[in-house]
């Protein structure tokens, strides 16, 4: 069993971390970024140099879409994904964002570490331009961050 503080370091992704990133995308079913998408930057989760989880966005600032959150399956529930969110949230606050958008079919985990439900409509203008939203991730719920606990 992993632990988020001692085994793993979460650091921006390195060019050499796109096909990692890609098969972590593709063994969950997450659409893959592409070019008509607005650059989505991530960080990844690594465990003895191997890349295990990872984390997306999309900038809109002030506000932020966090997408494209997997950890690989054999070291899932181990506090990897929200040691991902709550790492992200911190450095992209430092960077000047102010409000926090996931797009997650993992209702009950976003809930966990302090996501409530958002209805798609009440999004800002420019997040709700998204891809993600529009047409990839149709059928996911979208939250917001409330009281992050992660």
């Amino acid at each position: 069993m992993l632990s988020p503080e001692n085994d793993l370091i979460i650091q921006f992704s390195a060019f050499n971390d796109h096909d990692r990133i890609r098969t972590l995308l593709i063994d969950a079913d997450l659409p893959l970024p592409d070019h008509q998408d607005p650059p989505v930057r991530f960080l990844v989760a690594r465990n003895n140099r191997t890349v295990v989880g990872c984390l997306g966005w999309e900038d809109y600032k002030p506000y932020v879409l966090l997408r494209s959150l997997v950890v690989r399956k054999d070291l899932r529930r181990q506090g990897i994904a929200a040691a991902l969110v709550k790492r992200g949230m911190e450095d992209l606050r430092a960077d000047g964002f102010v409000e926090f958008f996931l797009l997650t079919e993992a209702v009950e985990f976003a809930q966990k570490i302090g996501f409530s439900a958002t209805e798609r409509g009440e999004l800002p203008d420019a997040v709700k331009t998204s891809r993600q939203l529009t047409a990839l991730c149709a059928k996911a719920t979208c939250m917001t961050a409330t009281g992050i606990r992660a």
